[in-house]
């Protein structure tokens, strides 16, 4: 087997922004064209404002990308702090062409599932296609009686 080890370093998301902002403008909207009294709707405008610029800033300025790594021999493990942490990929994990949902436990014994989404566009398209190769292999390796 070969010892190769594939990083994979996952950026802020363009498309995930757009998604972000399409549904807070639909919220903000409808909160604005109900029936409630006025002061509850401008209440509620100003929550999901808040919120927007909560979820903008958190997804939008993202200091460090998140580095996912891969290597036959010691598996998956994401870099947390400069310090490698092994993870375990979950058979709950969704891979599509368009987005990788990516659930996980850290390893040894954690039992706590933590979830990481990659768009499309936050990785190269050779580096995307490469890790959505990746998760089917050790996907179905796991499903054979593997790692």
């Amino acid at each position: 087997m070969s010892d190769t080890q594939f990083n994979f370093e996952i950026k802020a998301s363009k498309i995930l922004l757009v998604l972000i902002a399409t549904l807070h403008i639909l919220a903000f909207i409808a909160a604005l064209s109900n029936t409630l009294v006025v002061s509850v709707q401008f209440l509620l405008s100003g929550l999901i404002l808040v919120h927007f610029g909560m979820q903008w800033q958190r997804y939008s300025i993202q200091i460090k990308p998140i580095l996912l790594t891969y290597n036959p021999v010691s598996g998956w493990g994401l870099v947390i702090n400069d310090l490698p942490v092994p993870i375990k990929i979950l058979p709950s994990t969704i891979i599509t062409p368009f987005m990788i949902i990516i659930y996980y436990q850290k390893r040894p014994a954690c039992r706590s599932t933590e979830s990481l989404v990659c768009f499309k566009d936050a990785l190269l398209q050779s580096a995307y296609r490469q890790l959505f190769v990746q998760l089917k292999i050790t996907g179905m390796q796991t499903e054979l009686g593997g790692r």
